[in-house]
Protein backbone atom coordinates (compact mmCIF):
# COMPACT_ATOMS: atom_id res chain seq x y z
CA UNK A 1 0.00 0.00 0.00
CA UNK A 2 1.06 3.76 -0.54
CA UNK A 3 1.56 6.34 2.10
CA UNK A 4 -1.77 8.32 0.65
CA UNK A 5 -3.47 4.60 0.77
CA UNK A 6 -2.67 4.23 4.16
CA UNK A 7 -3.83 7.57 5.77
CA UNK A 8 -6.54 7.43 3.86
CA UNK A 9 -7.53 3.89 5.36
CA UNK A 10 -6.54 5.55 8.76
CA UNK A 11 -8.71 8.57 8.91
CA UNK A 12 -11.78 6.58 7.56
CA UNK A 13 -12.06 5.48 11.66
CA UNK A 14 -11.20 8.61 13.01
CA UNK A 15 -13.47 10.63 10.59
CA UNK A 16 -16.15 8.23 12.07
CA UNK A 17 -15.38 8.02 15.72
CA UNK A 18 -15.15 11.63 16.11
CA UNK A 19 -18.58 11.78 14.52
CA UNK A 20 -20.32 9.88 17.40
CA UNK A 21 -18.60 12.16 19.67
CA UNK A 22 -20.17 14.68 17.77
CA UNK A 23 -23.50 13.28 17.40
CA UNK A 24 -23.54 12.29 20.99
CA UNK A 25 -23.17 16.03 22.13
CA UNK A 26 -25.71 16.87 19.55
CA UNK A 27 -28.81 14.74 20.45
CA UNK A 28 -28.62 15.60 24.34
CA UNK A 29 -30.54 18.73 23.17
CA UNK A 30 -31.87 17.49 19.72
CA UNK A 31 -33.67 14.32 18.43
CA UNK A 32 -31.70 12.02 16.99
CA UNK A 33 -33.52 11.09 14.15
CA UNK A 34 -34.25 14.70 13.41
CA UNK A 35 -30.55 15.27 13.59
CA UNK A 36 -30.37 12.69 11.08
CA UNK A 37 -32.62 13.85 8.48
CA UNK A 38 -30.56 17.29 8.52
CA UNK A 39 -27.48 15.64 7.79
CA UNK A 40 -28.35 13.65 5.04
CA UNK A 41 -29.97 16.69 3.43
CA UNK A 42 -26.43 18.81 3.83
CA UNK A 43 -25.12 15.62 2.07
CA UNK A 44 -27.48 15.57 -0.82
CA UNK A 45 -27.44 19.08 -1.34
CA UNK A 46 -23.64 19.20 -1.67
CA UNK A 47 -23.34 15.66 -3.48
CA UNK A 48 -25.98 15.55 -5.87
CA UNK A 49 -24.90 18.38 -8.06
CA UNK A 50 -21.91 16.60 -9.14
CA UNK A 51 -23.01 12.57 -10.18
CA UNK A 52 -25.13 12.16 -12.74
CA UNK A 53 -28.76 10.63 -12.53
CA UNK A 54 -28.46 6.63 -11.70
CA UNK A 55 -32.27 6.14 -13.28
CA UNK A 56 -31.86 1.98 -13.86
CA UNK A 57 -31.00 2.15 -10.26
CA UNK A 58 -33.40 4.48 -8.67
CA UNK A 59 -35.29 2.36 -7.22
CA UNK A 60 -32.62 0.02 -5.62
CA UNK A 61 -31.34 3.24 -3.90
CA UNK A 62 -34.78 4.40 -2.62
CA UNK A 63 -35.14 0.92 -1.23
CA UNK A 64 -30.99 0.86 -0.15
CA UNK A 65 -31.83 4.46 1.92
CA UNK A 66 -34.94 3.13 3.45
CA UNK A 67 -32.91 0.19 4.89
CA UNK A 68 -29.27 1.64 5.23
CA UNK A 69 -29.77 4.71 6.21
CA UNK A 70 -33.90 6.03 7.14
CA UNK A 71 -33.95 2.90 9.53
CA UNK A 72 -30.31 1.96 10.42
CA UNK A 73 -29.19 5.84 11.21
CA UNK A 74 -33.21 5.77 13.52
CA UNK A 75 -32.14 2.81 15.55
CA UNK A 76 -28.29 3.36 15.67
CA UNK A 77 -28.56 7.25 16.84
CA UNK A 78 -31.74 7.13 19.18
CA UNK A 79 -29.46 4.17 21.04
CA UNK A 80 -26.07 6.44 20.68
CA UNK A 81 -28.97 8.56 22.81
CA UNK A 82 -28.74 6.44 25.52
CA UNK A 83 -24.68 4.50 25.82
CA UNK A 84 -21.49 6.54 25.83
CA UNK A 85 -20.22 7.52 22.69
CA UNK A 86 -17.30 5.39 22.73
CA UNK A 87 -19.49 2.24 23.59
CA UNK A 88 -22.03 2.85 21.37
CA UNK A 89 -18.95 3.14 18.82
CA UNK A 90 -17.32 -0.34 19.47
CA UNK A 91 -21.16 -1.96 19.87
CA UNK A 92 -21.25 -0.43 15.95
CA UNK A 93 -18.59 -2.55 14.73
CA UNK A 94 -21.04 -5.33 14.79
CA UNK A 95 -21.33 -4.22 11.33
CA UNK A 96 -18.58 -6.12 9.86
CA UNK A 97 -19.12 -9.68 11.28
CA UNK A 98 -23.24 -9.56 10.52
CA UNK A 99 -22.13 -8.10 6.95
CA UNK A 100 -19.83 -11.54 6.62
CA UNK A 101 -22.78 -14.16 7.77
CA UNK A 102 -24.93 -12.38 5.32
CA UNK A 103 -22.49 -12.17 2.45
CA UNK A 104 -21.93 -16.12 3.03
CA UNK A 105 -25.85 -16.55 3.65
CA UNK A 106 -27.36 -14.50 0.83
CA UNK A 107 -24.36 -13.96 -1.85
CA UNK A 108 -22.43 -17.39 -1.51
CA UNK A 109 -19.61 -15.48 -0.29
CA UNK A 110 -17.22 -18.36 1.22
CA UNK A 111 -15.58 -17.08 4.78
CA UNK A 112 -12.51 -18.60 6.23
CA UNK A 113 -11.74 -20.27 9.49
CA UNK A 114 -10.24 -17.60 10.50
CA UNK A 115 -13.19 -15.09 9.68
CA UNK A 116 -15.63 -17.56 11.76
CA UNK A 117 -13.04 -17.26 14.58
CA UNK A 118 -12.32 -13.90 14.51
CA UNK A 119 -16.48 -13.12 14.01
CA UNK A 120 -16.77 -15.50 17.37
CA UNK A 121 -14.40 -13.42 19.06
CA UNK A 122 -16.24 -10.08 18.18
CA UNK A 123 -19.64 -11.13 19.55
CA UNK A 124 -18.20 -12.29 22.87
CA UNK A 125 -16.05 -8.79 23.21
CA UNK A 126 -18.96 -6.99 22.87
CA UNK A 127 -21.11 -9.25 25.01
CA UNK A 128 -18.34 -8.72 27.47
CA UNK A 129 -18.03 -5.27 27.42
CA UNK A 130 -22.41 -5.37 27.94
CA UNK A 131 -21.13 -7.08 31.23
CA UNK A 132 -19.06 -5.61 32.87
CA UNK A 133 -18.89 -1.92 31.68
CA UNK A 134 -21.42 0.73 33.32
CA UNK A 135 -24.27 1.82 31.61
CA UNK A 136 -27.04 2.30 33.51
CA UNK A 137 -28.75 -0.70 32.66
CA UNK A 138 -29.24 0.55 29.31
CA UNK A 139 -30.66 -2.63 27.76
CA UNK A 140 -32.98 -1.01 25.27
CA UNK A 141 -30.19 1.35 23.93
CA UNK A 142 -27.57 -1.53 23.34
CA UNK A 143 -30.67 -3.39 21.44
CA UNK A 144 -31.14 -0.43 19.17
CA UNK A 145 -27.28 0.58 18.57
CA UNK A 146 -26.90 -3.65 17.63
CA UNK A 147 -30.34 -3.99 15.46
CA UNK A 148 -28.77 -0.62 13.80
CA UNK A 149 -25.24 -2.42 13.24
CA UNK A 150 -27.63 -5.41 11.73
CA UNK A 151 -29.43 -3.29 9.69
CA UNK A 152 -26.34 -1.58 7.98
CA UNK A 153 -24.98 -5.35 6.76
CA UNK A 154 -28.45 -5.96 5.13
CA UNK A 155 -27.83 -2.32 3.24
CA UNK A 156 -24.70 -2.96 2.12
CA UNK A 157 -26.05 -6.42 0.44
CA UNK A 158 -28.56 -4.42 -1.63
CA UNK A 159 -25.48 -2.17 -2.51
CA UNK A 160 -23.35 -5.21 -3.71
CA UNK A 161 -26.17 -5.73 -5.54
CA UNK A 162 -25.84 -2.59 -7.38
CA UNK A 163 -24.49 -2.31 -11.16
CA UNK A 164 -22.47 -0.09 -12.88
CA UNK A 165 -22.61 2.93 -10.28
CA UNK A 166 -20.12 4.32 -8.30
CA UNK A 167 -19.52 4.99 -4.83
CA UNK A 168 -19.92 8.66 -4.74
CA UNK A 169 -23.32 8.72 -6.58
CA UNK A 170 -24.57 5.57 -4.08
CA UNK A 171 -23.86 7.96 -1.49
CA UNK A 172 -24.80 11.21 -3.08
CA UNK A 173 -28.38 9.37 -4.33
CA UNK A 174 -28.86 7.77 -1.32
CA UNK A 175 -28.75 10.80 0.95
CA UNK A 176 -31.19 12.08 -1.34
CA UNK A 177 -33.55 9.46 -1.07
CA UNK A 178 -32.53 9.23 2.78
CA UNK A 179 -34.17 12.78 3.97
CA UNK A 180 -37.44 12.67 3.37
CA UNK A 181 -37.26 9.66 4.68
CA UNK A 182 -36.09 10.83 7.44
CA UNK A 183 -38.10 13.55 7.70
CA UNK A 184 -41.29 11.65 7.95
CA UNK A 185 -39.74 9.04 10.79
CA UNK A 186 -39.15 11.56 12.67
CA UNK A 187 -42.46 12.84 12.32
CA UNK A 188 -43.70 9.51 13.48
CA UNK A 189 -41.57 9.17 16.37
CA UNK A 190 -40.43 12.25 17.75
CA UNK A 191 -42.16 15.25 18.63
CA UNK A 192 -42.26 19.44 18.68
CA UNK A 193 -40.25 19.20 15.79
CA UNK A 194 -40.79 23.14 15.13
CA UNK A 195 -39.93 23.88 18.37
CA UNK A 196 -36.05 22.00 18.57
CA UNK A 197 -34.98 23.57 15.08
CA UNK A 198 -36.18 27.30 15.82
CA UNK A 199 -34.32 26.93 19.57
CA UNK A 200 -31.51 25.21 18.46
CA UNK A 201 -28.26 26.58 19.05
CA UNK A 202 -24.72 27.02 16.81
CA UNK A 203 -23.11 23.76 18.04
CA UNK A 204 -26.54 21.94 16.80
CA UNK A 205 -25.98 22.94 13.58
CA UNK A 206 -21.91 22.77 13.47
CA UNK A 207 -22.79 19.42 13.90
CA UNK A 208 -25.42 18.67 11.69
CA UNK A 209 -22.26 20.02 8.80
CA UNK A 210 -19.98 18.00 10.81
CA UNK A 211 -22.00 15.08 10.36
CA UNK A 212 -23.76 15.53 6.65
CA UNK A 213 -19.80 16.91 5.23
CA UNK A 214 -16.99 15.45 6.89
CA UNK A 215 -18.67 12.44 8.26
CA UNK A 216 -20.79 11.22 5.75
CA UNK A 217 -19.59 12.94 2.28
CA UNK A 218 -15.93 12.84 3.01
CA UNK A 219 -15.63 10.32 4.89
Amino acid sequence: MKLIHILMAVMVPLIWGAGFVVAKGAINDFPPILLMAFRFLVTSLLLVWFVKPPIGSLRALFLIAIVASAIQYSLTFTGLKGLDAGFASLIVQLEVPFLVILGAILLGEKASLRKWVGIIIAFAGVGLLIGKVEFNNAWGSVALVVAGAFTWAVGQIFVCKLKNIDGLTTTAWVAVFATPQLFVMSFIFETNQIEFITKASMSIWLAVFYLGIIMTALG
